[in-house]
């Protein structure tokens, strides 16, 4: 996943890109997300999809859902296990490593099939 712009706070929304197949077959390498930074406020759900700090490479932003909440932090996953470097790899994460909550995925715009 990359950044299209450096994450910072001074606006609200975060635009990212994903990139590779891990969130297959929900998201797909080249879609463009909008996502809505963390606040302190905000409650995490199972299911969610978010933005995250992977814990053993924090310059690294990752696309993952939100499967559990377990000691030590969130349990992260991709859709496609196959793919996905996620919690089974790297563990939970911790709260201070979620960035931001998926909003809306904006390009490619649907298609006529």
């Amino acid at each position: 996943m990359d950044a299209a712009k450096t994450p910072t706070r001074r606006w609200p929304i975060l635009r990212v890109v994903v990139s590779g197949s891990s969130m297959e077959p929900t998201l797909s390498e080249g879609d463009w997300l909008l996502c809505r930074f963390l606040s302190s406020t905000d409650r995490i759900e199972e299911g969610d999809v978010v933005v995250a700090r992977r814990p053993d490479r924090p310059e690294l932003l990752v696309v993952k859902r939100v499967v559990r909440r377990e000691h030590g932090g969130w349990w992260l996953e991709g859709d496609n296990a196959a793919a996905s470097d996620d919690s089974r790899v790297f563990g939970p994460v911790p709260d201070d490593c979620l960035v931001a909550r998926v909003l809306v995925r904006y390009l490619p715009l649907p298609r006529r099939v």
